[in-house]
């Protein structure tokens, strides 16, 4: 099964990358709140950790969980997702058609 090939214009290759783009700072905002918090959080004589372990045990998983689910969806490998991949490619394969 072949796939065909739709040229994206440049509003909607933009459109494309800028969503491309928000993923990855989403990403990066999860995984430096999910360091940040660890960080701070962790040993024994820390008071705020202890005095809700449980909440804050989950909020850092939380953000572990969330820059896991952001980097995934930069590179997921299903056929129809837009991707990191996808957008190069696309890319290559319009600047060859446009020589």
């Amino acid at each position: 099964m072949s796939k065909r090939y739709t040229r994206l214009s440049m509003p909607d290759f933009r459109k494309v990358f800028d969503s491309i783009q928000n993923q990855v700072l989403i990403d990066n905002a999860h995984l430096a709140l999910w360091k940040g918090l660890a960080k701070r959080l962790s040993g024994p004589r820390n008071v705020v950790a202890s005095t809700a372990p449980t909440f804050f045990g989950m909020t850092v998983e939380a953000h572990l969980s969330a820059a896991f689910l952001h980097a995934g969806r930069v590179y997921d490998t299903h056929p129809d997702s837009v991707t990191t991949h996808t957008v190069i490619n696309k890319a290559r394969q319009d600047a060859t058609i446009s020589r």
